[in-house]
């Protein structure tokens, strides 16, 4: 059985690629005039503040589907050279066991991969630094960078061993096993994210500003959230840009603002950010997006039952690939997950995007403020250079929040009622 349509399927999302990428270089964004005052960027930024967010934002944008389409091309140069079977066979002469094979296979892989991606990453440095948003010097850049292959090389490892050991004992049914094995999984790494991994890249300590930090206390109190403290990043040493978030699960579980953010917004401001990241805990959307998570894994393994197979037997003589009970089978698994994950883009986006809005509502419930609102999110603008409203192929593809001229106008409107 022929599966033309796999090749033709790659060519297709290359397609949407490149379309995303003349989108993003040369395609106009939403006339600004059809938003609410408080949202035309004309309003609230200076020319000077507007051309950089354009220019920064364009380079961001198009360097996000070069990214997609050049980890296709390294998938398939290491499959069509040949890599795999070497390193395969590289891993295998390393060790008997098949145990260590695997992670002699992962590691000799992964570091190939991390080289490939290393000068796109450099890239996007030098963006960052062109525009004065980025901060950190280049050689902690790096030692960033290899913390991160370090930290995925230890998880990964034995995540390898155990995927192929299930492939080899449970041929027809082992995306399933692969997939509760993945839940437990995805539950520490969660638990354990804000306690052991960030604080291997920065320093949190407790928001040293008493008198805000008792604002943020008597907020968490009226939400019914028993906080203790707020944690500050020192994000300063990488970065101008601004931001918050909230990650971790139970005790865990942390609101942590960045350092930036402090120094840039005044109080009220930061009291605004502060209800929105209560609202995703609040409304417990890490859990929600740790449920849908696994549903799309789930889904995502299913598929890859159906396809991988059948891609090794149309391609895999091309590739010296003949089983996927292989090691190096592994970049045609990777190749597979990452198509379809592109694929899936669309739609995870619009989750998130909804999640987010909802959040954006409880602030604005919360505090009833929504001139503050406002201007949070021009100050977002005009701070992260990040342009309020991006092309319609961006959005759909890059946007996890609302545009920032969204988010402006609902604030607007919600103002406008009462």
């Amino acid at each position: 059985m022929r599966i033309g349509w796999f090749k033709w399927g790659l060519y297709l999302l290359f397609l949407i690629v490149m379309v995303g990428l003349l989108s993003a270089l040369y395609s106009k964004s939403p006339d600004p005039s059809l938003y609410p005052p408080p949202a035309n960027p004309a309003t609230f930024m200076s020319e000077e503040q507007l051309n950089k967010s354009i220019a920064y934002s364009k380079g961001k944008y198009a360097l996000f589907f070069i990214g997609h389409a050049y980890t296709w091309l390294v998938l398939l140069f290491i499959l069509m050279t040949g890599m795999a079977k070497y390193l395969q066979r590289l891993a295998e002469r390393m060790s008997a066991r098949f145990v260590f094979q695997a992670a002699f296979f992962s590691v000799f892989l992964f570091g190939v991969i991390f080289l490939f991606d290393l000068p796109l990453g450099y890239l996007a440095y030098l963006w960052g630094k062109r525009f004065g948003l980025t901060t950190q010097p280049l050689e902690e850049w790096l030692l960033d960078n290899l913390k991160n292959l370090g930290i995925g090389l230890i998880i990964i490892m034995p995540l390898v061993w155990l995927f192929y050991l299930l492939i080899r004992k449970k041929e027809r049914t082992w995306w399933i096993w692969v997939w509760l094995v993945s839940i437990p999984v995805a539950v520490f790494l969660i638990f354990i994210q804000p306690v052991v991994i960030d604080p291997l890249f920065n320093q949190f300590k407790p928001i040293q500003n008493e008198e805000l930090k008792a604002k943020i206390l008597a907020l968490a109190d009226r939400a019914d959230i028993p906080a203790k403290d707020v944690y500050e990043v020192d994000m300063s040493k990488k970065t101008n840009q601004i931001n918050a978030y909230v990650n971790g699960i139970g005790a865990n579980a942390r609101i942590v603002l960045w350092d930036t953010l402090l120094k840039r917004m005044n109080e009220n401001e930061v009291l605004h950010v502060m209800a929105h990241e209560m609202g995703h805990y609040v409304k417990k959307h890490v859990y929600l997006g740790l449920v849908l998570g696994l549903f799309g894994i789930a889904f995502f393994l299913w598929i890859l039952s159906f396809l991988l197979p059948r891609v090794i037997r149309q391609w895999g003589r091309r590739w010296n690939v003949f089983s996927m009970k292989e090691l190096s089978s592994l970049p045609v698994i990777l190749l597979l997950f990452y198509t379809l994950s592109f694929a899936a883009l669309p739609i995870n986006n619009v989750i998130s995007r909804s999640i987010e809005q909802s959040a954006d509502v409880y602030a604005l419930e919360m505090l009833n403020d929504p001139d503050v609102a406002i201007s949070t999110y021009q100050k977002l603008a005009k701070v992260n250079a990040s342009y309020p409203n991006p092309p319609w192929m961006v959005k759909i593809y890059m946007y996890t929040h609302p545009t920032l001229a969204e988010r402006i106008e609902y604030a607007y409107h919600a103002g406008s009622k009462k």
